[in-house]
């Protein structure tokens, strides 16, 4: 199985790729199933480099659609924002050149969104002509999933092995998010919920 199980109350939510399941934990019945974009085998190449990794609190789950490759997405490069409650969709966006900044094309998303303040910060990677991947992080509106802002933080070869690898992490306290590389961290407001 590639899937993180995520729990918010007594539900249980688990996302197979291209469908995500709420289960209740007291009597394990299904509560909703939905799928995730276009479903059917899928045919990457490769090891599963995610856990299909949900985020979630009492007003939206996000997750992605596919499993994260080393060097793409099956399936579209795409982040859903469901309600928990029923799995209906209040948005979704496609990050692989997203609102059509040509330096977010081939991005897709991988690891786990961070839900923070007034936006959902999802890690991308994409890679270059030169076998190399490059690193993002993506601010999306909590409300509509627009892009708030978008950086660069780490780049490295995708051809070789994770040993000696910039990694980009995210930590969040509610107010800042933190991107960390070996040689740099560096913190990025996370924008505060207007009342």
């Amino acid at each position: 199985m590639t899937a993180a199980p995520t729990v918010l109350g007594s539900r249980v939510f688990i996302c197979e790729g291209h469908r995500i399941r709420a289960i209740d934990v007291d009597s394990r019945d299904e509560q909703w199933s939905r799928e995730l974009g276009s479903v059917g085998m899928e045919r990457g190449t490769g090891a599963v480099a995610d856990l299909s990794a949900i985020a979630a609190d009492d007003g939206l789950l996000v997750v992605y659609e596919g499993h994260a490759l080393p060097t793409q997405r099956t399936g579209n490069a795409r982040v859903w924002c469901l309600d928990p409650a029923t799995g209906a969709t209040l948005w979704n966006a496609v990050v692989d050149g997203l609102e059509g900044r040509e330096e977010l094309s081939g991005l897709f998303p991988v690891g786990r969104p961070v839900l923070a303040a007034d936006v959902v910060v999802v890690a991308a990677r994409k890679p270059t002509q030169r076998l190399e991947q490059v690193d993002w992080l993506l601010a999306l509106d909590r409300r509509d999933g627009h892009l708030r802002w978008a950086t660069s933080v780490a780049g490295a070869p995708a051809n070789r092995s994770s040993i000696g690898r910039k990694h980009a992490g995210l930590a969040t306290d509610g107010s800042v998010v933190v991107d960390a590389t070996p040689r740099r961290v560096s913190q990025r407001p996370a924008l505060r919920r207007q009342s």
